[in-house]
């Protein structure tokens, strides 16, 4: 499993303008999303194996709201235009 793990690692599937990921770690499950105040419209997608990881379980410092659909092991993320923030993913 921790073979599956590392090459499972969770990644931006895609963004607007202005996101960016760091800190994709796949073996203990953590993505750090960055959002620049001046994003573009948008949702984030972001793939996360279910299978190796959990459901992800979201923490931000801003109002995004979030979606998971476990049959695509995709989140979608939805952040207010004109806020910057950080979105902490961790395995569940």
């Amino acid at each position: 499993m921790t073979f599956l793990r590392l090459l499972a690692q969770p990644y931006l599937a895609a963004a607007p303008s202005g996101i960016s990921a760091s800190g994709a770690d796949g073996v203990s499950g953590h993505l750090e999303v960055d959002v620049a105040a001046v994003h573009g419209s948008g949702e984030i997608e972001v793939a996360w194996s279910e299978y190796t990881l959990g459901a992800p379980v979201v923490s931000s410092s801003c109002a995004a709201t979030t979606t998971w659909d476990p049959d695509t092991s995709r989140l979608q993320v939805a952040v207010p235009p004109g806020q910057a923030c950080r979105l902490q993913l961790s395995a569940g």
